[in-house]
């Protein structure tokens, strides 16, 4: 994802387009996935503290950062380099975050990771939206 967005912003920079980077946050834990609401207003989503922590993650990351938290970081030690960023003060249920940065062998790796869990989430929201 990373590395579509640097190829796609090379191109907009070269037709003088707007350019922008992306910042990736991940997180790991249980959720509630489902339709939510009532007769008058549904909607098909995720709720939970682990879905406002990925939000947070998400919020911290800067462009080309991968920010992950620490049930994440325990997953991922030994397959990704991993260098820990710093504490965060907030309202939900935060630990200690971490910046995952991936180079050589290590980055095809993650991308690996991240084209599994795409086609999961097409195959599940495929599966629901029929």
């Amino acid at each position: 994802m990373q590395d579509a967005t640097e190829e796609l912003m090379k191109a907009r920079a070269e037709q003088d387009e707007e350019t922008f980077e992306v910042g990736i946050g991940i997180n790991t834990g249980n959720a509630i996935v489902g339709n939510v609401g009532s007769e008058n207003r549904m909607d098909y989503t995720v709720i939970g503290d682990t879905v406002n922590v990925a939000a947070r993650l998400e919020q911290i990351a800067k462009g080309g950062e991968i920010i992950i938290g620490e049930q994440k970081y325990r997953q991922s030690q030994g397959r990704f380099r991993i260098q820990k960023k710093a504490k965060y003060p907030s309202k939900i249920k935060l630990s200690q975050l971490y910046v995952m940065r991936c180079q050589g062998e290590q980055e095809s790796a993650l991308k690996r990771v991240f084209l599994r869990l795409y086609k999961i989430g097409c195959m599940f929201f495929n599966s629901v939206a029929t």
